[in-house]
């Protein structure tokens, strides 16, 4: 008998808080996230591959007369994040939209990766006072941005695959 001892990392992108906040007349988006990258992605990243990840964030109404299985929506928000890896200067960075940071290590880009810094997502005029509204939030690695050899890869693998599960919360105005 045998025992194999070792780690395993596990990959994978988990919520850990999420919330929806009015400041004046706007709603804000604040949450964040335990990013984990496989052993895969991350010799990928080293070799210089951009990983692309996407959060996708929802607000709709709930439908009752429907047993909530087709909600309306009425805000949809997706914001993209590049992380790549420059083995010139060694260090990794993020983008999204057109801001970028360098950092010295994955596990700090990572970090700030995880961390939703309150973009604007709801006008005010998109709510209806004394309403509940149902809110879902997710980030993913987006497997159609890898180079095309990769993505041939990424389609039979679980070492590609990284998503949260959605997460869900109810908004009051």
């Amino acid at each position: 008998m045998f025992l194999i001892l070792g780690s395993v990392k596990a990959q994978e992108i988990t919520v850990r808080e999420a919330e929806v906040k009015k400041i004046n007349s706007d709603y804000f988006l604040s949450a964040s996230f335990d990013i984990q990258l496989s052993e895969a992605l991350e010799v990928a990243l080293r070799k210089g591959v951009t990983l692309n990840f996407v959060l996708d964030f929802e607000l709709g109404n709930r439908r009752w007369y429907s047993l909530f299985l087709w909600n309306v929506p009425v805000v949809k928000y997706s914001q993209a994040y590049g992380l790549s890896f420059n083995a010139l200067t060694r260090n990794y960075r993020l983008t999204y939209g057109g801001l970028h940071q360098s950092f010295e290590n994955l596990n700090d880009a990572l970090a700030v990766l995880g961390k939703v810094g309150r973009p604007r997502v709801i006008g005010e005029h998109h709510l209806k006072l004394g309403r509940k509204y149902l809110a879902q939030l997710r980030m993913y690695l987006d497997k159609s941005r890898l180079p095309k050899p990769f993505q041939i890869d990424a389609i039979g693998s679980s070492d590609w695959s990284l998503s949260s599960n959605w997460y869900f919360w109810q908004v009051i105005k």
